[in-house]
């Protein structure tokens, strides 16, 4: 008697997709490659020997604890990945909040002889563009995405932490083992001038290898009679990835441990990882955009309905994929008929506010921020689209929650592409709530403030096992419709993914998420209530 072939669990099925699409990736990033040190392969070995394997999973806490015990933390960066530069901030943040040590940043990505320039800004007494130029960023810094750094000067100038240039001048050519030499003079002499202070470095993931820029580092600071114990964090090992998704606990896990004082944090798969650079690499000045769109687009649907076992209808690919900044096919009369002129007027809202939007009726699918995420939402949206046709009209309560179920179906779709996607949680929420009422900014913040208190009202009431009644949502404004069932359904979306990843949601149940019309009254909230029923007990990630 025949076996039956061996069914892949979700996260086998997904594990499978990355890696051919990360394979596909290496291919394209290796033929771009513009690296002129002949001694390139030997150094990007040894970084690769670093964060080939890991000894545990670890908490954030064991790792601050480290920090605090040391005087040099390696920050590594992916250049054109703006979780990366993040990160650091995040990293910077919980820092303040659990240690009483004052900090100095070293930084890459401005060089050494442009400190005069840097203090000026910091300072407030140049401003942004005047700084950029003066400093040559676009000629001089590789990766010349400001906007990816600007999180970063905005955090440090608010908070008035000194922060040093370390890189050599970029005229000077130099290969990586110098400018880890030269960076490594900077590095210490800063920590000699600031001797009670933690110097926190952030340079490009590579240079964190042991035998690269730490060992520099070391040399020098025995030569200058300085102890400066180091913590090394690197960032996103594709191996460890894979490893852990071997073991099923890819999601659970935020940072391993490498080796000693050496951690590697998980915030972002390879293949997102890899996406940033070639989005960059293919677009000057970091406008991101994909060479075929539809292509991209399609394959996303095609990965969502296999891993859901979703049977697409034929025609499937009849479909127009515009990207930011396209809005040809909003002058076009056949796209004008399809619409009334008050649903124009929305979609022109949406559009002008940058708002990623799939417009059923012509089967064109705008993508306002061509990251993976927005389109594996909208990839989402599209194959819910497919398979249940037009939204039909609801009363006030049902249609609240049937945008929470669209809301949670485009969430958990961009989840599938992007483990770490983040929503904003209950707790953020109400640090949202306190930070607005201390800052006294209720007015300037009133729909963030409005969302946020909602939200936490709404997620009291289900403690209390009630959804909220009709009379409310009637009383809403549009705009806190929106916001609101687009935050209570992200929230659900995140807490589906994790379920369905451990299996605590059947695969028959999501399927019934896209397939689900939810005609009748009162459908929408009863199948919300259900699904929220699954997920007691589900366990999520922090954020790092």
């Amino acid at each position: 008697m025949p076996q039956t072939p061996k069914k892949h669990s979700p996260r086998q099925e997904l594990l499978k997709i990355e890696k051919k699409i990360y394979a596909q990736n290496q291919l394209t990033i290796k033929d771009s490659s513009r690296v002129t040190d002949k001694n390139f392969k030997v150094y990007y070995r040894a970084y690769k020997k670093a964060i080939r394997h890991y000894t545990k999973s670890v908490t954030p806490e064991v790792v601050e604890a480290d920090i605090a015990r040391s005087r040099v933390v390696f920050v590594g960066d992916y250049h054109t990945l703006d979780q990366s530069q993040r990160s650091f901030v995040r990293i910077l943040r919980s820092f303040f909040r659990h240690q009483h040590k004052e900090v100095i940043i070293c930084i890459e990505a401005v060089q050494q002889r442009h400190q005069k320039h840097l203090n000026e800004f910091l300072s407030g007494t140049s401003d942004k563009d005047t700084f950029i130029k003066k400093i040559g960023f676009k000629a001089h810094w590789f990766f010349d995405l400001w906007e990816n750094y600007s999180i970063i000067f905005d955090f440090l100038r608010y908070h008035k932490i000194p922060v040093f240039g370390i890189e050599m001048n970029s005229a000077d050519k130099r290969s990586l083992k110098e400018r880890d030499a030269f960076m490594a003079e900077q590095i210490v002499a800063r920590a000699a001038e600031h001797p009670n202070k933690v110097v926190f470095v952030l340079v490009g993931d590579l240079h964190l290898a042991p035998p690269h820029l730490p060992r520099e580092v070391n040399q020098r600071a025995d030569k200058a009679k300085l102890n400066l114990p180091q913590v090394l964090l690197y960032q996103n090992s594709p191996e460890i990835y894979w490893q852990l998704s071997q073991k099923n606990i890819v999601d659970h896990t935020l940072i391993v441990k490498t080796g000693q004082g050496a951690y590697c944090r998980m915030h972002t798969p390879p293949i997102i990882v890899q996406q940033s650079y070639i989005n960059w690499l293919y677009h000057e000045e970091g406008v991101f955009d994909w060479v075929d769109p539809k292509a991209s687009f399609l394959l996303i649907v095609e990965q969502l309905a296999k891993i859901l076992q979703l049977k697409l209808p034929a025609d499937y690919a009849e479909v127009e994929v515009y990207t930011c900044g396209d809005l040809g096919f909003m002058r076009l009369t056949s796209f004008k008929k399809k619409f009334s002129k008050k649903e124009l007027k929305f979609i022109q809202s949406q559009l002008l506010g940058s708002e990623s939007y799939f417009m059923p009726q012509a089967r064109i699918v705008y993508i306002a921020n061509v990251s993976i995420h927005h389109a594996a939402e909208e990839a989402s949206h599209y194959v819910k689209h497919l398979l249940t046709g037009p939204e039909i009209a609801r009363s006030h309560r049902d249609a609240f929650y049937t945008n929470v179920l669209h809301e949670a179906i485009g969430f958990f779709g961009s989840k599938l592409v992007n483990a770490r996607r983040k929503c904003a949680r209950l707790k953020d929420m109400r640090a949202e709530v306190a930070y607005i009422e201390h800052a006294a900014i209720c007015v300037q913040k009133h729909r963030e403030y409005e969302t946020a208190q909602m939200f936490i009202k709404h997620a009291r009431s289900l403690r209390q096992g009630r959804l909220f009644h009709s009379n409310l949502i009637a009383n809403f404004s549009p705009t806190l419709f929106l916001s609101l069932s687009h935050a209570i359904g992200y929230d659900l979306g995140d807490h589906l993914y994790y379920a369905f990843m451990e299996n605590q949601v059947p695969l028959p149940t999501m399927q019934r998420l896209f397939n689900g019309v939810w005609a009748g009254e009162g459908e929408p909230p009863r199948f919300y209530e259900e699904l929220f029923g699954l997920l007691k007990g589900v366990k999520r990630p922090g954020n790092i």
